[in-house]
């Protein structure tokens, strides 16, 4: 919705969190590239932990940015009500 809106002169968009900053710049700048980098991702409770154990690690960063913003968008997208709190085995397409 952020990306169909008219920007206006006073707004600003910002956010605390990197990894939501750069996935909304992915989006914005090519989103067929992250919808490439997303096209093998698997909806497995394995992948979710991996995902999740990189993030709290900090290890996100090591990732160039579509990498990055792939992984950060499936781990967000596996959670249950995305709070990285639970896997959700609701299968989804990630596209």
């Amino acid at each position: 919705m952020l990306f169909y809106k008219q920007p206006q002169s006073n707004e600003v968009h910002n956010d605390y969190n990197s990894n939501l900053v750069n996935l909304f710049r992915c989006v914005r700048d090519n989103p067929n590239k992250l919808k490439y980098k997303l096209r093998y991702y698997l909806d497995a409770r394995e992948d979710f932990r991996w995902l999740v154990s990189l993030h709290k690690r900090g290890l996100f960063a090591r990732f160039r940015n579509y990498d990055r913003a792939a992984k950060f968008y499936a781990m967000v997208m596996y959670s249950y009500g995305h709070t990285l709190k639970g896997f959700n085995p609701k299968p989804s397409s990630l596209w």
